[in-house]
């Protein structure tokens, strides 16, 4: 048997708190720490949803779906991170 489990990104404190409402979040640690606005050396790290799946995709490479495509549709900047 495979158990799956989902992780949930969220990057700031509203987000988290609107989940623990939903009762879909355990806080297991922090990640990283990013820039909510640009500054000189970041990049955007952008956020996709994908409906079908009710799931989320991170990445900083907009090339990959660009403004959405396969299903995932672009929610916008979540934040900018350093490369």
């Amino acid at each position: 048997m495979i158990k799956f489990t989902q992780r949930l990104l969220r990057l700031n404190e509203s987000d988290l708190r609107q989940s623990a409402h939903q009762n879909i979040t355990q806080f297991e640690r922090v990640e990283a720490y990013v820039f909510p606005n640009h500054i000189s050396g970041t990049i955007p790290l952008y956020r996709y949803y994908e409906p079908n799946a009710q799931d989320h995709f991170y990445t900083t490479n907009f090339n990959e779906l660009g403004t959405g495509k396969l299903g995932w549709y672009l929610e916008g900047v979540q934040c900018y991170v350093l490369p």
